[in-house]
């Protein structure tokens, strides 16, 4: 197969949508090999990992992706993500609070930062971020329950 970039990542994004996940994964792999930058392929293989609790792993290629792109404000919340489900909890404040600088309207951010707090029983601040998300956008059914 002689694909180029683009077109290796485009098969492996209609992979994960068909549910082939571990050849999505493959293709993936293959080609960070081909271009180590590719901030777009870390993060997938990065949620992958997730998906399958792989936290430490996920964790590893999140983190690579947010080197090459520090400013993606959903690389830095999947990250925050990551480290709330392995109970890192206290170092995914900063990552949630820079997906929301980057992008105030990023209603998950909200939502997720306010599960962090609830989990380390700071409930003003997780009623307040969840306040946030529903003002955001006010049909956001998961801040209501």
């Amino acid at each position: 197969m002689n694909l180029n970039i683009q077109e290796i990542f485009s098969r492996a994004m209609g992979l994960m949508q068909a549910g082939r996940v571990e050849e999505a994964e493959l293709l993936l792999k293959e080609l960070i090999q081909i271009d180590s930058n590719h901030h777009d392929a870390h993060h997938l293989l990065g949620i992958i990992s997730a998906g399958r609790e792989k936290f430490d792993q996920a964790q590893i290629y999140f983190k690579e992706a947010l080197r090459i792109c520090p400013e993606n404000p959903v690389y830095n919340s999947n990250y925050a993500n990551s480290l709330q489900d392995s109970w890192k909890i206290e170092e995914s404040f900063s990552y949630y609070r820079k997906a929301i600088q980057l992008n105030p309207d990023f209603v998950d951010a909200y939502f997720n930062l306010g599960n962090a707090y609830r989990k380390t029983q700071r409930f003003n601040e997780a009623l307040e971020s969840y306040a946030k998300a529903l003002q955001i956008n006010p049909s956001y059914i998961k801040a209501l329950i």
